[in-house]
């Protein structure tokens, strides 16, 4: 047994083809042993690939790597009891197991075998348990008794006495087909393959149940035995997304992992038209806009250019400072949309417009921001506009005058009625009319809302109050969403979202209100003490160039970052200022190394920019250790002008 041993301490180290090993080793052995207590040969396949799923995620818990024939019988003992629990199980029917070639045996024949296995089985099933257990095993693939013994945890003579009781109990004439008729049930090649693609499942349905971390797992788990493996490398970037980035944990460092998981898949040729969107996405949301550019114009090559895919080429071009190539790619989006149904392409068509327009904006190409704006809006209003508000911001960005754009849209929508509009129109009403009119109408339209019982529908107003923050300031925002906190006392999770946006300290920091700013992060301490508070106390005094307050300090040496930080982005950051007061120059450098390590990317995370301004760092702005912390930060990431605009979801 020592080659067992040597193979399960390899495959608890991940080696990959040792694991492979054990199940081509232990899989007629956990098949026999579930035939032996289900009588059933396909729920004795369920609970045989059940078991195996099971010992993909527990492996590394085993502390006796010798014992695990016995360790892996208990798990396939529990999987047999789980699918008859509260059930008997049903004997395969008997013409299930004729599997002679096709015309060879005569009609006769035929009957006369079924009916010997048949009789084969029901006696096997008539011994007394243990026996029927190592008969089983001895007669389905050749065990030696040795294993067997090995297997069920039982001496070498148990294994043999039980057998010759079993042979004197069944007649001798039937012994060839006893080992005939096992055999003839033997488990396919593929059950290897079917066992991962049972647990792939398992972790999509996870991943439905919002059961993300056990999908993880799970999925981590395959990945390590089968490398590579394109349907769990999908299913993981699934779990990731939803369960570490979009699930407020905000994980988005996550996404170069992601990036390398959708390179494999599509390595495997395994990729399809949803896959490369994802893959583009994911790289523009990084973001790497060089990768991006260049993935783009191959998928393009490959694949032919559609409105959307133009679209995010021509915004990484814009992104990268390529303006002529950007106008040059934009002008075949708008030859593609002028051409197409104005109603399937207006969507992305609108969405390119914004990410190019707020691209070329912010990088200082006003002129070329109007046009862009401009040749968008002319082609999007020859049919039916169901992105308002997208025209609404390319609008805004391009310095267009928004009464006329806010009045045809409104107009689009005079015959149509229902709360969806009524929100609709109220985002766009937000960018023209005076905010406390606004405010006043999105409480009563909130009232209608939970009068009729949608009330996850008032999250739609959000979008109203991110109309709010550029166009009429960060108080506004903060004033919509004081509203809809106390509207939605008795709905903690409606109401979730809007305590963000109540203590929305970086849009006053964004604003250039720095004392407000800190006056805000302030009173979210008061309310939600730490660590809730802890990343706006510390980004709000970086921000002044102040370390922050005392008794967040002092948390963080009693406590460690978590308990000033769930995340750990702002925690670390933390320590390398405390660290750099105190004259620990070097403990500063690493703690400010793993801070920008976590997703500090522009413009989602624009920390990397407030702490780079931070003035307690100006005795060692000519230190080479320090100039390559943020060398390497730059390094990892591309440019970017404006907000992010795509974002995948896998």
């Amino acid at each position: 047994m020592d080659d067992v041993r040597s193979t399960v301490v390899r495959a608890q180290e991940g080696d990959a083809a040792a694991y492979e090993t054990l199940v081509a080793r232990f899989q007629d052995m956990a098949y026999g042993y579930a035939y032996a207590l289900l009588g059933d040969f396909q729920m004795a396949q369920d609970a045989a690939q059940e078991a195996f799923i099971e010992a993909y995620r527990c492996l590394p818990a085993l502390r006796e790597p010798i014992a695990f024939p016995s360790w892996f019988k208990r798990i396939v003992f529990k999987w047999c009891d789980r699918l008859t629990r509260g059930q008997r199980a049903v004997p395969m029917p008997a013409e299930a197991l004729d599997r002679r070639p096709a015309g060879v045996p005569g009609p006769a024949q035929t009957a006369e075998a079924r009916d010997l296995r048949a009789s084969v089985l029901e006696a096997v099933r008539h011994l007394p348990d243990r026996e029927r257990e190592v008969t089983a095993l001895y007669y389905i693939d050749g065990y030696s008794q040795q294993e067997i013994a090995a297997f069920l945890g039982i001496p070498t003579t148990t294994v043999k006495n039980r057998l010759y009781t079993a042979r004197k109990r069944l007649k001798e004439r039937m012994l060839d087909m006893i080992r005939d008729t096992l055999g003839s049930n033997a488990l396919p090649e593929s059950f290897t393959e079917e066992t991962l693609a049972r647990a792939v499942a398992q972790a999509a349905a996870w991943n439905e149940e919002s059961a993300y971390a056990q999908a993880e797992a799970l999925l981590r788990d395959v990945l390590s035995k089968a490398p590579g493996h394109p349907a769990a490398l999908k299913e993981l970037n699934r779990a990731l997304m939803r369960g570490r980035i979009y699930s407020g944990r905000g994980e988005w460092e996550l996404l170069p992992e992601l990036a390398a998981h959708g390179r494999d898949v599509l390595a495997a040729g395994a990729g399809n038209a949803h896959v490369r969107r994802e893959m583009a996405e994911t790289l523009l949301a990084i973001p790497a806009m060089e990768e991006a550019a260049a993935y783009l114009q191959e998928w393009i090559a490959a694949e032919g250019p559609d409105v959307e895919r133009l679209g995010m080429l021509a915004w990484a071009q814009a992104c990268r400072g390529h303006y002529a190539e950007a106008e040059m790619v934009w002008a075949q989006a708008l030859d593609l949309a002028r051409e197409a149904d104005s109603q399937k392409v207006e969507e992305p068509l609108a969405h390119a417009c914004e990410a190019l327009v707020d691209a070329l904006a912010s990088a200082g190409e006003g002129e070329r921001a109007a046009q862009v704006a401009r040749e968008g809006w002319t082609v999007a209003r020859r049919g039916p506009v169901s992105s308002p508000s997208r025209w609404m911001a390319v609008a805004y960005q391009a310095g267009m005058d928004l009464a006329p754009v806010a009045q045809t849209l409104l107009g689009c929508m005079e015959a149509e009625e229902g709360l969806e509009v009524e929100v609709e129109a109220l985002t766009i009403r937000a960018w023209i009319d005076d905010p406390e009119e606004i405010i006043a109408a999105a409480r009563e339209w909130a009232r209608a809302c939970l009068a009729a019982g949608r009330v996850p529908l008032i999250g739609r107003l959000r979008e109203v109050g991110n109309v709010f923050r550029p166009r009429h300031g960060p108080h506004a925002r903060t004033r919509l969403a004081q509203a809809m906190w106390e509207l939605l006392a008795d709905h903690p999770d409606a109401r979730t979202p809007w305590g963000w946006d109540r203590f929305d300290v970086f849009a006053y920091l964004h604003a250039g209100l720095l004392d407000e700013a800190a006056a805000l992060a302030r009173q979210h301490y008061e309310e939600a003490g730490l660590p809730a508070a802890g990343n706006d106390l510390i980004v709000a005094a970086a921000a002044l160039g102040e370390l922050a307050p005392p008794e967040v300090v002092q948390a963080l040496k009693a406590g460690g970052i978590e308990a000033v930080d769930e995340y750990g982005l702002f925690g670390w950051y933390l320590r390398a200022r405390v660290a750099l007061a105190e004259g620990r120059v070097e403990e500063a450098l690493e703690a400010l190394r793993t801070s920008l390590d976590y997703w500090s990317n522009p413009p989602l995370g624009p920390f990397a920019d407030l702490w780079e301004q931070d003035r307690a760092w100006d005795p060692l702005r000519g230190d080479p250790r320090y100039q390559q912390i943020w060398a390497d930060k730059r390094a990892r990431i591309g440019p970017i002008h404006g907000n992010l605009h795509y974002f995948p979801g896998w």
